[in-house]
């Protein structure tokens, strides 16, 4: 992926000054956002219960802190743009966001103070005008110019297992196979054999360093309560 960014140094800005995108939030947000967090709460999750009686009855909602990241977007590409240091970020939010809605993300300018520092009023808006979230944020303006400048970032790619869900529905009602799993001495490795246990399709026969394995299935033991 490319794209290209420029910036705007403290005595380029001027009070009043505006930027906005419009995002839909999907699937895919919450699926990344989650990873990249490690915040697998399953309210932000599409598809997984709600542990909160009646926070999405209509399905998954948008983690508050996905906003803050779509108001950090535009100060680090646009308004300052590249260079831009944050020094706060106060946000106050009012409404939930779900799969499908789409917002309108604004930073506008209010304030200039010597040396650098910039406060932006921050806004995320649905598109029937609800507002989600509102406050500011205080950066320091970059301290070297950039224009029009070429940057490349690797694309992230989500894979949901559907063809391995698919495989597995198929093998309902079959019995499972004795298999011979050899030296499943970490966790992922062992994890996937009891997880195909667990599915129905194999009995696994554990191979290897009975001291490994067993060390392995510690924090497997541990995420089972």
């Amino acid at each position: 992926m490319e794209i290209t960014v420029s910036n705007k140094l403290f005595d380029e800005i001027k009070v009043g000054d505006r930027v906005a995108m419009d995002r839909v939030c999907t699937e895919h947000d919450l699926y990344v956002f989650a990873s990249i967090t490690g915040n697998f709460n399953p309210l932000h999750l599409p598809g997984e219960p709600s542990v909160v009686s009646g926070e999405n009855k209509g399905g998954a909602v948008a983690p508050s802190m996905w906003f803050a990241a779509l108001v950090a977007n535009l100060l680090g590409t646009s308004l300052p743009g590249p260079g831009t240091l944050y020094r706060s970020q106060s946000l106050n939010f009012h409404a939930r966001v779900g799969v499908g809605d789409e917002v309108t993300v604004s930073v506008e300018v209010v304030d200039k103070r010597e040396p650098q520092l910039i406060i932006l009023e921050t806004r995320v808006v649905k598109s029937s005008g609800d507002l989600v979230a509102d406050g500011f944020a205080e950066v320091f303006a970059p301290l070297r110019k950039l224009t029009d400048v070429h940057l490349e970032a690797p694309g992230v790619m989500l894979r949901k297992h559907r063809h391995c869900e698919r495989l597995v529905a198929a093998c309902a009602g079959l019995r499972p196979i004795a298999m011979a799993v050899i030296c499943p001495e970490e966790p992922q490795s062992l994890g996937g054999a009891l997880r195909a246990h667990a599915a129905g399709l194999i009995e696994p026969i554990l191979i290897g360093n009975r001291r490994r394995i067993d060390a392995a299935a510690s924090p497997i033991r541990s995420s089972a309560g």
